[in-house]
Parts: structure tokens; C-alpha cells; sequence
């Protein structure tokens, strides 16, 4: 599918309104791949522009470079391993907004006096959960060893 095509159905889907003309294809920066293809910075975003999939934009690049455009090498994003506190923390408020999400239609039915047995049981279990977590950086070896609790079925 070319470019214009996806454009404009992008912006049909995300506005509700039909495109009337396919975006300008605006190339702002061009990185040659080792395989052969070229990642683009197209109106702002990065593009993967190859002969098969995508071979109007394919084109532009290569008429581009053809008429003197640089070309950089691309370089693979690399993935920075979280520290042991940064991974610690990001466990933490994962485990704790599904504790949050789970306790609070909860707490909402012991509030109302709509609750039911199971629900008393299951909020006060899920507070404790909550509580038990809040504790996890006081472990001996946090951030590096962490034993976290269980979560209640």
C-alpha cells in the first residue's frame, strides 16, 4: 500500500473525516540500512522505505540521494537495561495500580453498603496485598533482590 494511501487513511480513522488530499510526503532526513533499505524521518516521523513494500517512497529516497541528499548510516536504537532501582520502581506502581484498579469498585460497595461478603473479604485481602508492597524497598538487598507478595486470587 503506498504511503499517500495509509495517510489518508490514517487520518480518516483518527479524525472521523475524510481526507480529501493525501498528506505531502516531506523526507527530513534519510539513514541507510545494512540490508539495503532506508529508515526516513517523514513529516516528523520515523519510515521504513523498501523496494517491495514501499516502493514510491523506495524511489523518492533514491531520486533524493541522486540529486545530492546526505545519507547517514543507521544506527540500531539501543536498549538501556533499567538500573535495579529503576526496575524495582517500575514493578512497584505496575503491581500497585492493579492493586489500586482491583480495591477501588471494592471499597465502593463497602461505602454504599452494597457489598457482599466476598467483596469485604477480597478488599480486605487486597489491602493488605497493598500494604505489603508498600513495604517491599524496606527487604534487606533492595533494590537488587526483592521478594515480592503474592497477590490475592
Amino acid at each position: 500500500m503506498e504511503i499517500s494511501v495509509m495517510a489518508t487513511k490514517a487520518i480518516e480513522e483518527t479524525s472521523g473525516v475524510a481526507a480529501t488530499e493525501p498528506p505531502q510526503v516531506i523526507i527530513e532526513s534519510i539513514q541507510k540500512r545494512k540490508d539495503g533499505t532506508y529508515v526516513v524521518i517523514n513529516n516528523g516521523y520515523p519510515y521504513h522505505a523498501t523496494l517491495n513494500e514501499t516502493p514510491d517512497v523506495y524511489q523518492q529516497v533514491l531520486d533524493m540521494i541522486k540529486d545530492g541528499a546526505e545519507v547517514a548510516d543507521y544506527a540500531e536504537p539501543v536498549m538501556v537495561k533499567p538500573s535495579p532501582a529503576e526496575a524495582a520502581t517500575d514493578e512497584y506502581n505496575r503491581l500497585r495500580g492493579v492493586a489500586d484498579f482491583t480495591i477501588a469498585p471494592l471499597q465502593d460497595a463497602v461505602e454504599l453498603d452494597e457489598a457482599t461478603e466476598k467483596e469485604i473479604t477480597d478488599l480486605k485481602a487486597w489491602k493488605q496485598y497493598r500494604v505489603l508492597l508498600s513495604r517491599v524497598s524496606l527487604q534487606p538487598g533492595y533494590p537488587n533482590t526483592i521478594k515480592w507478595p503474592s497477590a490475592p486470587e
